[in-house]
């Protein structure tokens, strides 16, 4: 008997290490938020923005600390955003780049109407507190836009090199938000003749009064201008982390603006 409980025993203690063995390893798969592979921060979106919103699109634009690729998801309901969006520059160029500023812009909407959507940045879906971001497009306004020339202008490194991943966002008061993206010469060009108001129910109106607060972000540098209507065609050179005050310039010293043959709206993509 002696001897076959010390057969036993040995036996009996290697079957309990292999059921504890796979316990402990179950749980551990089972337990992957503990032990999951976190994204990057580098990929986090921060700076989120809707601009340019009509009654049939919006953009959505945002920054990263390193470059990643950005889509975004959409649908009406928020349990089902089936709808892809890529950058506004890949939709251009039909190939998929990564960047630290992003520019989706999405079209073909109904006025009147809730969208809910998420960003895509890297290999990691963003919520907002885990639900859907939300955005509301405008109503149709009856009645032709304004005449307004639109916006341009050239950004250069600090270096006087060409600024190739930036967006230029331009705040008025008492009006909505737009934003256009860089081009890989630096140069944009932003139609202002389809601005609304902040309520986003009419046109809204530039006069000699109307200040525009421009933003640029281009590789984690940062430059603030202000304009008056008379300086935006062109904007004076901006050259990335000076900030700028061009709303004073004496009317003498302001470049005068070419002829624009450019149809107005905003930027199609």
């Amino acid at each position: 008997m002696k001897n076959f409980w010390n057969r036993k025993i040995p036996t009996l203690i290697g079957l309990l290490i292999i059921i504890l063995g796979t316990a402990v390893t179950t749980f551990l798969v089972k337990g992957e938020t503990l032990f999951q592979i976190r994204a990057g921060p580098g990929q986090d979106p921060k700076n989120i923005k809707i601009t340019n919103i009509s009654d049939s699109s919006f953009t959505l634009t945002y920054l990263t600390d390193e470059e990643v690729i950005g889509t975004l998801n959409y649908g009406i309901d928020p349990n089902l955003l089936d709808n892809v969006v890529l950058d506004d520059r890949d939709q251009l160029s039909q190939s998929v780049s990564k960047y630290r500023t992003h520019s989706i812009t999405v079209k073909n909407l109904e006025p009147n109407t809730s969208y809910y959507y998420s960003i895509t940045s890297g290999d990691k879906k963003y919520l907002n507190n885990s639900n859907p971001y939300k955005t509301e497009t405008g109503e149709r306004i009856d009645k032709d836009p304004s005449s307004q020339i639109p916006m341009s202008g050239k950004v250069v490194m600090p270096d006087g090199t060409d600024v190739t991943d930036g967006i230029v966002v331009v705040g008025i008061d008492g009006a909505q938000e737009l934003s256009t993206y860089l081009k890989d010469d630096g140069t944009y060009t932003l139609p202002l003749n389809n601005l609304r108001s902040q309520s986003l129910d009419d046109y809204f109106t530039l006069d000699a009064t109307t200040i525009l607060n421009i933003e640029i972000y281009s590789q984690n540098l940062f430059s603030s201008v202000s304009v008056s209507p008379g300086e935006i065609s062109p904007v004076s050179l901006i050259t990335l982390s000076n900030s700028y005050d061009f709303s004073n310039t004496p009317p003498e010293l302001i470049p005068l603006a070419p002829e624009s043959s450019e149809s107005g709206g905003f930027p199609t993509f």
